[in-house]
Order: C-alpha cells, then structure tokens, then sequence
C-alpha cells in the first residue's frame, strides 16, 4: 500500500512521463511490488529475531506491524521528499512530522491490537490519533510542488520578488555537433539532410537571427562526460577531477542547478546516454528530476534506446533518441508556472551515425572497414556515407531542439525564457591532418573537435549578435547566473553577460575577435589561452592551447604543432620552426596545466571499470 500511494503521487506530479498506459501501470505496480517484497522479508525477520525473545507468537506479529509500519511511512516520506534530509526548511520540517507520524503509527497499532485496552487508554489513543493527523498533513504539505517548494528554498537567499522577474533557462547540449556543421555557419550539406530544403540545422539557425552566435567557442576537454561537468561548473577538468566517462564528479564541486534551485528555480535534466546517467557522473546534483536512463530511475522512465529497423537493438541500448528524450522535456516544460532551469541533452551525432532519411547505420564496423581500406591504399568506400549520415543525426538533433521551442511556444513562456544552445565537442571527419584511426571520432585537439556552436538568445541579450572573440563553455554557466541575477560565482569566472547585452535595443553587431571560419582578426589582442585536453580513454596525453589566433599543439612522443588560425583556420601549416615567441609565450600555459591522473592511468582504470560500465564505453567506442 505505501509502494502504491507513493508511485500514484509521484505520478500525479510527473504524468508528463507515461505516453502508454501500460508504461503509467508498470510505474504504479513496480514500486508497490518492490516495497512488497521488502515488507515480507524485514517483516518476516523482525518477526523471527521478537519470537525468539518474547516467546509468543501473538506479541512477536503485534510488535512486527507496530514498527514495520512507521518504518514504511518513514521510507515512504523520504522518498517522496525533495534532496537531502535537511536541506532546506520544507524538507526539514517534513521529515520532523514524519518521524513524529511514524511513532503516532506505532502508539496506536500497539494501543490497538493490544489485549489489554481499557477506557482509561482512550484519550492516548485519540492523542496518536490527532498527532498523527496533523504530522501527515504537515509532511504532506511540505512535499515540493509548485511555486511553494521554490519560495521555501530560496528563502536564504532572496526571493524572486524581491530581486525581480527571473528567466526561465533552457539550456541544449547536442553532442558531437562541430561549429562548421550549422547552417549560419554557412555549412550546405553533401546531398543535403532533408529534402525540405529547409538545411540542416534549420531551428538552431532561426535561435541565432534572435540571438547571439559565438563563433569561437572552445571546450576544455573533447570527451562528453568532462566537458559536461565543466560546462555545469565552470572549472576545468584537471581541478574538477572528471577527465574520462563515468568517472563521478565530486560533491566538494558546486554546480549550476544547485545555484539556481537555492534562489527558487524549479529544475530537471532531461539526458539521453547512460554513462550521464546519475548515479554515474553525479551530474545530478541540484536538479529536482534528473530523467536519465539509470538503475535507480530505470522503472520511472519507459523511453528506451533507439530501435531501427533491421539492425541490432543493441547497437543503441545505451542512448535515448532525440524524439524520446525531446518529448519529455517537452511535456515537463509545458507544465511549468514558475521560473526553471532545464537541461537537456540530445546524444544521436555521437558514432554511430544513423541516416534517418534511408535508415541506413554508419556503424563502428563500417569505421574499421573505410580505416583500412584508406591505409591499404584504396578509395574510402564508406566516406561519403558517413558524413550523410552525420548530417542527418544533426538535423534529426535539430528537429529535437524545435520539439523543445515549440513546448515553450505552447506555454507562453518563450519570450521569458533564455535559450542557450551548445555541444560537449566536435568531430572528425575526413581532415588531411588527422590520422585515419581517428576519423568519425574526437581524438585530437583539432578545432574541428574542440570548437563548439554556442547561441544564446532570450531576454537581455542582443538579437543577431555575432561574437568572434574566443570564449569558454566554462563561461555558459557564470553567464546564466548573470541572466537570472544571481550573485553566486561558479568557477570563479565572470560571465559574458555584459557582453552579449551590448547594443541590447536591438540592434545586431559583431565583437571582433574571430571570426566565423573560426580564425580571428590579425589586429586583435590575444585571447585569454584556453586549454584543450584530448585523448584520456587512450591514456594519452593529448593537449592544446589556443589564444584565438594562435594555437600549439602538444602530443606526447610527436612533434609539437603551431597554427597561425587567423591564415590557417583549418590548421594545414605547422609553423613550429617559424614561431618561437609563440611557443615562448604559450608553451608555459600548457606546462602549468597540470596532468590528470585519468591520463597517465586510463588502461588500468579501464581495466578496474565495473564490467557492466566497461561493456557500455565499449559499446559507445571509447575504450578498446
């Protein structure tokens, strides 16, 4: 019975989830058979270990349900409950009135089944009674929904009413999505990913006339779990520890969501690979739904991997398509009445590749295959089908992003929403300068990988604005903050707030700095030197630095590279022997960036992962 209220509330919280009704059957049903089967087996000990030291049967199950039953209502409530046990004033006094409930339960089914009751007893029954009452009401009234939960959190540190309206924040990372490969980047497709004629990133392009579009921006790191957990702290992954998939992010690190639920945000993630799954990455921190495709949530959420037609399901069991993972979000948007923040992420450019317009894969076994006919001398068969197929999965991702402004359209929340749309890292294709092992992968620090799409667009932010000077994924984070007012500071960075306000009337503009192709105006001042690390899964230690026109490449046991990006935007000249006040003044940032220990180790964490994560990054192409 508590299995089932529990699931029932939840799900009258969330019913944005169940598409099917047998998907809302097996989420009411699962948690009440789960609980069952825990009844049955703590009952039953309880039962044994009080008969061996009370001697009677009869006292031995009086005493079994008298603590079995508040014990329940105790998991009950902290489970409903919101975050941590006292984490804020709701969920503090919540669990007070639950305790306090569970021993009202116990007096009275003591007092009940009792063969010693007596009129005298009645006035301790009525007191359980009444305290019982009153406990249930409290601690339901504390349960977080609606804009109530969100005053009581932001309560020490100043309510939306006093600081203004707040935006709502969307915030879209499409995966192994490179900068070159949007269409306001001037990128037209091979045979084009749709025959709409419509390009292949058609919603993004729209976003960006209304918006600002950073031409420069530069991740930390080329892998999708390091980039992320730098992205939502604004720290760079050789102080935030995460340097390769599944590996968790410290709780010491503040994240993103956490700021924003202190200040009354409602919050949810929305992710669509397992190895971002919560208890994996701890990305989970500070959003009130995280809908992943985990063990603990796995029964919550009853949209599966991709399944096509003709191939292996497993070929995808471990990610969530663009349309399930949209729809969710979508749902969840629709429902909102209050400020919130939303993350979500769309994993389908990741290899492999699907065609969604001939169904065909671009599989890891067709990679090898083109692999090796390249180094045995021949015509890469597979190639162009390959990049067909990615700029499909990057439209199909497209199409995911116009699944989410069209929910906010439908709420009216739009306009007061800010939407900031990126990726964790980009691709190589078929570069003369990349290896072919690594091709239709993202290896080496080629700006190809490590340069990333980047809009913004909402209120306080300039429309068609274009920004050429080279930023950070880690500034997406302090920037958010700085949008929705809040003081805190992640990562010790400033945000680009005021920078994309300039001209805030209205009127479009550009900030030098870059420049759309990726290379920069010869005449500006460097940029600060971003650092790129590349490689962990390999237990290489690639790494870059880039100060918006130049960049030095460093890899272990191979020849360092220089790049002028201002002349040489596709980095084809390696001007090491021409460049020494470049190496002078750069080679020391990367010296200084000190070497994880994910690098100098990976075959031996590899080799000590749980199986079952093993067989995942194996099956995604990152471990060997």
């Amino acid at each position: 019975m508590t299995g089932a209220v529990e699931s029932l509330l939840v799900a009258l919280r969330h019913g944005y989830y169940f598409s099917t009704i047998g998907s809302l059957f097996s989420f009411l049903l699962a948690p009440a058979a789960a609980y069952a089967v825990a009844g049955v087996l703590v009952g039953g000990a309880l039962a044994l270990v009080l008969v061996i030291f009370t001697r009677s049967l009869q006292r031995a199950a009086l005493l079994s349900l008298a603590l079995c039953v508040p014990f329940f209502i105790f998991l009950f409530w902290g489970a409903t409950l919101d975050g941590r046990f006292f984490g804020t004033v709701g969920n503090a006094v919540g669990h007070i009135a639950m305790v306090a409930a569970a021993v009202s339960a116990f007096v009275l089914i003591r007092r009940f089944f009792s063969a010693e009751r007596r009129m005298s007893a009645r006035p301790a029954v009525l007191a359980s009674i009444v305290l019982l009452a009153v406990c249930l009401v409290v601690a339901v009234a504390s349960l977080p929904h609606g804009s109530s939960a969100s005053v009581a959190a932001a309560a020490a540190t100043g309510s939306p009413e006093e600081d203004g309206v707040r935006p709502n924040i969307l915030l879209v990372t499409l995966d192994t999505v490179r900068a070159d490969r949007t269409g306001y980047s001037g990128y037209s497709s091979r045979l084009g990913p749709r025959a709409d004629g419509l390009g292949i990133t058609p919603r993004l392009d729209g976003l960006a006339a209304r918006g600002a579009v950073f031409t420069n921006a530069i991740v930390p790191e080329v892998v999708t779990d390091p980039s992320h957990a730098s992205l939502l702290t604004a720290v760079p992954p050789w102080e935030h520890g995460v340097v390769r998939n599944a590996m968790p992010l410290g709780e010491e690190v503040p994240v993103l969501a956490e700021a924003l639920a202190g200040v009354g945000y409602s919050t949810a993630a929305f992710v669509s690979v397992e190895h971002l799954d919560g208890h994996i990455s701890h990305l989970s921190r500070g959003f009130r739904l995280y809908a992943d495709r985990g063990w603990a949530d796995r029964y919550r959420h009853h949209v599966g991997g991709r399944v096509l037609e003709g191939h292996a399901p497993t070929l995808f069991e471990h990610e969530r398509g663009a349309a399930e993972t949209a729809a969710l979000a979508a749902r969840w948007l629709e429902t909102r009445d209050e400020p919130f923040f939303a993350w979500v992420h769309i994993f389908d450019p990741h290899m492999p590749y699907v065609n969604h317009e001939t169904g065909r894969v671009f599989s890891f076994e067709e990679r090898e295959n083109l692999i090796a006919s390249v180094t045995d001398g021949e015509e890469g068969a597979f190639a162009g089908a390959a990049v067909d197929a990615y700029d499909s999965e990057v439209r199909f991702a497209d199409d995911g992003l116009g699944v989410l402004l069209d929910a906010l359209e439908r709420a009216g929340s739009l306009g007061s929403t800010v939407v900031v749309v990126t990726s964790d890292h980009g691709e190589h294709m078929q570069e003369p300068r990349a290896r072919p092992e690594n091709w239709f992968a993202h290896v080496e620090p080629y700006d190809e990988v490590c340069r990333v799409p980047l809009v913004m667009a909402g209120p306080g932010i300039t429309r068609d604005l274009w920004i050429e000077r080279q930023v950070s994924s880690m500034d997406i984070a302090p920037t958010v903050l700085e949008l929705a007012g809040v003081a805190a500071r992640l990562g010790g960075r400033p945000g680009l707030a005021a920078l994309i306000a300039a001209g805030a009337d209205g009127d479009a503009g550009a900030i030098a700095g870059g420049s759309s192709a990726g290379g920069v105006d010869e005449a500006s001042p460097p940029a600060e030197p971003l650092v790129v690390l590349a490689n962990p899964h390999r237990g290489i230690d690639h790494r870059a630095v880039r100060d918006g026109r130049w960049k030095v490449i460093e890899r272990g046991g191979l020849p360092v590279e220089v790049y002028d990006l201002a002349n040489d935007p596709d980095e084809r000249v390696n001007l090491i022997h021409s460049t020494s006040d470049v190496l002078t003044r750069l080679g020391p940032v990367l010296s200084r960036t000190p070497k994880p220990e994910g690098f100098s180790s990976a075959e031996d964490a590899d080799a000590e992962l749980d199986p079952a994560l093993r067989e995942m990054l194996e099956a995604l192409g990152y471990v060997q």
